[in-house]
């Protein structure tokens, strides 16, 4: 059975590994001899013109659609504060009724 060890090199986008064998001969200065080696390179995640994350489009839409989300709860859940304390009718009918009325009239 032969002996032998990985060696792997971890960066933030690449990745590279040697394969080693043990050398067991006497008088042998190396101890190990080389089997095979690789280098993988990763894509670093940034337009190469813009020099910009690749995710930052997405993500600035995704925190456009959280923004009118939370606008839309904060709308709902004061029209029911307002329902709550008799400030607005409760039926959506009477509501509607009410809108182009000026509430400084």
């Amino acid at each position: 059975m032969t002996e032998w060890r990985l060696g792997l090199d971890i960066g933030s986008n690449s990745i590279g590994w040697a394969a080693l064998k043990k050398v067991n001969r006497p008088g042998d200065q190396a101890p190990f001899s080389l089997l095979a080696a690789n280098t993988r390179v990763f894509p670093d995640g940034r337009d190469q013109k813009k020099k910009t994350s690749l995710a930052a489009t997405k993500r600035e839409k995704k925190q456009a659609r959280k923004n009118h989300d939370r606008r839309l709860k904060r709308r709902k859940e004061f029209m029911e504060r307002l329902i709550k304390y008799g400030l607005m009718p409760a039926n959506y009918n009477d509501r509607k009724k009410l809108e182009p009325l000026d509430p400084w009239a």
